[in-house]
């Protein structure tokens, strides 16, 4: 009879504790809004607030049990969290930056296309586990293109409440891990 015991490595483990941190301060935020009431055209015709999740792999569910975007990712349990009165979608891309001047920008990502089309209530912004890798972290860059990419959104007719969620920092030098 096979084991069923499977060894977790270091890897699996930053992956659950990244996901899981993640997920605690997406749910937390979502929270604090039912203290600010989120109104606009979708919502008054649909009846539900509808969150986008922007990120990278944490937020797609890159390597989880139920597959990309799948029930196991960060956005679905959300969703389940929240209940009928959200409509959160994935627009999490692998391997994404936020900055522009690399080979994975989020900027020129479908994803995002689609995510600014989605015309949401509420945006969750999480990258940046991809730009601090050494050979692309850059401070200033970071810093203004993640200010850019917030007022992207806040831009769109829907007017959304737009929350960046801390990432965490990868510890791999190379832009291919």
């Amino acid at each position: 009879m096979k084991s069923r015991i499977r060894a977790i490595s270091g890897d699996d483990i930053g992956r659950l504790g990244a996901a899981w941190l993640a997920l605690c301060t997406v749910v937390a935020m979502i929270i604090s809004m039912f203290a600010i009431p989120v109104v606009s055209f979708a919502e008054e015709t649909t009846g539900k607030v509808k969150v986008a999740a922007v990120g990278d792999s944490l937020t797609e569910g890159y390597k989880s049990t139920s597959g990309n975007k799948g029930a196991d990712a960060y956005p679905a349990i959300l969703q389940g969290i929240l209940g009928n009165g959200y409509e959160v979608r994935n627009f999490g891309k692998t391997g994404a930056t936020l900055m522009k001047n690399t080979s994975n920008s989020y900027w020129n990502s479908q994803e995002f296309t689609d995510s600014k089309s989605y015309e949401p209530n509420v945006v969750v912004i999480m990258l940046g586990t991809n730009d601090s890798k050494n050979d692309i972290w850059n401070e200033t860059n970071y810093l203004s293109q993640a200010k850019e990419l917030v007022d992207t959104y806040t831009a769109l007719s829907s007017k959304p409440t737009v929350y960046f969620a801390l990432s965490p920092q990868a510890y791999s030098t190379s832009t291919t891990d």
